[in-house]
């Protein structure tokens, strides 16, 4: 197991400056790495961010407004709240084109089938549980998967030297 998250790091770390910091300050994503528990006006920002809703300098509390401003919130929370894995999985759903099961694209406002979608795809662990709050490293890796899941990155493309 050890061995996957130096993978995953090492992935990430790659990525980070070619997919991420495109899309997001340095000192951002850095809060975002150091958080302990992610947090919902991080998601949002990324999500916001991801889709082109928002500045990079935008805050979280922009990125939460227009997210609800688009429909893509049942409700505004405190962007301090803390970040479940259905929580994450919900917000980025909107963020891109997924192509679900029968259930998630009946349903496409409800939390519960984006997490089952994601744990299906496998951007979020079959052993997570949906109320479950991630840190700050999960949320990058959960944000890494969408990209290469769903995205157009194409992980060949990236220039390893230089």
């Amino acid at each position: 197991m050890n061995n996957i998250k130096k993978i995953a790091f090492l992935v990430f770390s790659i990525l980070f400056g070619n997919a991420i910091m495109s899309a997001q300050s340095a000192d951002v994503i850095t809060s975002i790495l150091e958080s302990s528990s992610a947090t919902f006006g991080q998601v949002c920002y990324l999500s916001a961010v991801q889709q082109n809703l928002i500045s990079e300098d935008a805050s979280f509390d922009e990125a939460i407004q227009v997210l609800y401003n688009n429909n893509q919130l049942i409700e505004k929370e405190a962007s301090e709240s803390p970040a479940t894995y259905s929580d994450i999985s919900f917000i980025f759903s909107h963020a891109w084109k997924i192509n679900g099961g029968l259930m998630f694209r009946l349903f496409k406002n409800s939390p519960r089938y984006a997490f089952k979608q994601f744990r299906s795809d496998g951007i979020i662990s079959s052993s997570s549980d949906p109320g479950q709050i991630a840190s700050g490293t999960d949320l990058l890796n959960i944000l890494l998967a969408c990209i290469s899941k769903y995205g157009d990155f194409d992980i060949n493309s990236v220039d390893m030297e230089g």
